[in-house]
């Protein structure tokens, strides 16, 4: 399932995981501009999980849906929503919309400018012909082992506090809501052990704290 995504995902542009709420029946993942959503088959009330699928992404540009049931009902919904379905080649299905907004591409600029590897998900074993960016997504799906070696990663502190993000960081790029300072002081030392000296965020209002936080701890912001 996720396979197809790789493939897909290189078109698309740099994802930015913004937020991951697991419920017993669905994982939704926020990547800024983009929503993944994924396992939803196993939701028991799938118009329901749909309905608000369509409720959450009203504000996302791209949408991708990896399930391996998305029934026709659901599709329907989503289709309504303004969402285009399309099928993957291996039977899955998919729906996405327009590309990513003003504040994804300025993240896209900055790693374009400051990174000498490439864009890919973390889900791909980065080529060299492929390296231009790299965007750390999902990465609970792969094992540490496997991450590529990114100079610069674009992910939420949450998933370094969990110990998820690749040796050689030299630059965060964070995409997610301040609800832990502790969390976020814990992830930025996390980050510094790495040799990370440089941290950026995307979006507004909240994110002035992250950075405030960032500069106190030593880090230069972007």
């Amino acid at each position: 399932m996720l396979g197809q995504w790789e493939k897909r995902g290189k078109s698309v542009g740099i994802q930015i995981l913004g937020l991951t709420n697991q419920t017993k029946y669905v994982n939704i993942v926020a990547i800024g501009q983009d929503v993944v959503f994924d396992e939803a088959h196993h939701c028991h009330d799938e118009t329901k999980t749909w309905k608000r699928v369509a409720r959450m992404s009203h504000a996302c540009r791209n949408v991708w849906a990896l399930t391996a049931t998305l029934t026709p009902q659901a599709a329907d919904l989503l289709a309504r929503a303004g969402f285009k379905v399309q099928r993957l080649v291996d039977g899955k299905r998919f729906c996405r919309v327009v590309p990513l907004e003003r504040d994804a591409r300025r993240v896209v600029e900055f790693v374009r400018r400051h990174s000498a590897g490439g864009m890919g998900l973390i889900l791909t074993r980065l080529k060299k012909d492929v390296s231009k960016y790299v965007a750390l997504g999902a990465a609970w799906w792969k094992p540490r082992q496997e991450m590529p070696q990114a100079r610069i990663v674009v992910g939420t502190y949450a998933l370094l506090v969990e110990g998820v993000h690749p040796p050689n960081l030299k630059c965060l790029v964070l995409a997610a809501p301040l609800r832990s300072e502790v969390w976020l002081v814990q992830a930025l030392g996390r980050a510094r052990q790495e040799s990370c000296r440089a941290v950026g965020v995307v979006g507004r209002e909240f994110y002035r704290r992250i950075k405030e936080i960032a500069r106190k701890l030593g880090f230069k912001t972007i």
